[in-house]
């Protein structure tokens, strides 16, 4: 039987993630290719979720990006194809720094 490789929308259109036992917002972000931030906005998170509660993912033909340093939110848009309203409204920040992970518009394939 050959096993088929679902993108993250096929495999949950809604983007919709119960928080099991014992895990973190920061497990959960890893695993599922988020950032923190993006859940923490979405979510309107004010520390650790809860054992059972249901977290909204980020969906879209959105990457990650991991910002470098001398990034500014203008050059990471523009490399992307975005504005950088539509980057701030997406990530909530207005400032980057080395290691911040944000999303940005995915690459064709």
């Amino acid at each position: 039987m050959e096993k088929t490789v679902l993108q993250r929308e096929e495999a949950n259109p809604f983007g919709l993630r119960r928080v099991a036992r014992g895990e973190t917002l920061s497990a959960i972000c890893e695993e599922c290719g988020v950032p923190e931030l993006c859940v923490i906005r979405k979510n309107r998170l004010t520390g650790e979720p809860q054992e059972g509660q249901i977290l909204l993912l980020p969906q879209g033909d959105y990457e990650v990006y991991i910002v470098r340093a001398g990034d500014t939110p203008a050059s990471v848009s523009r490399a992307y194809g975005m504005t950088e309203e539509e980057f701030f409204s997406l990530n909530g920040v207005r400032y980057l720094y080395p290691t911040l992970k944000v999303w940005v518009k995915a690459a064709p394939r």
